[in-house]
């Protein structure tokens, strides 16, 4: 939609899915976690489907980016690492958290972070070749899911890591 309200284009390629969850833009290409168990890849200049990928599971927390080509999603009990060649959307491992992720992921320093179900926050250092769990997590200090954030705050020294959880708590 331009500024004055015209439609310019219209991406209606998943059939009807639920999009609640946020958008991720990045550079020319628009990534979709709808309630699916999909991911898009959309071409912002014409709203045309660059590719998607199937996780094998709902979608159940939002996409996020590290550099140009790799996405991190989360679908259902699951983080994956998602390659993007420009055609193709490839699954590159997966990190089984045994429960329900809702917020994240969010990579930062070669470490994931995210949220779960039953107020439990995970750091997993993306080595190259594989996830791994970083000392003293995953972390389960408070009441609720840990269904908000994480958010990370560079300005502290060292960065700190906010989740938020539906106990009320951050």
């Amino acid at each position: 939609i331009d500024p004055d309200g015209t439609v310019l284009d219209t991406f209606s390629g998943m059939g009807g899915a639920n999009c609640s969850l946020p958008l991720l833009v990045n550079g020319n290409t628009l990534y979709v976690t709808p309630n699916t168990s999909k991911l898009y890849a959309v071409n912002i200049s014409d709203m045309t489907s660059k590719w998607n990928v199937d996780l094998q599971a709902a979608n159940s927390g939002p996409s996020f980016t590290i550099g140009d080509d790799t996405i991190y999603v989360a679908a259902g009990n699951y983080v994956q690492k998602i390659y993007d060649n420009g055609t193709g959307g490839t699954v590159i491992r997966s990190y089984n958290a045994s429960g329900a992720i809702h917020s994240g992921p969010i990579p930062y320093d070669n470490v994931v972070y995210f949220g779960r179900d039953n107020g439990r926050y995970y750091a997993i250092k993306d080595n190259g070749a594989a996830f791994q769990t970083r000392p003293n997590w995953p972390f389960n200090g408070v009441s609720g899911n840990a269904n908000t954030g994480p958010w990370i705050d560079e300005t502290s020294t060292p960065a700190r890591v906010i989740f938020g959880s539906s106990g009320g708590n951050l």
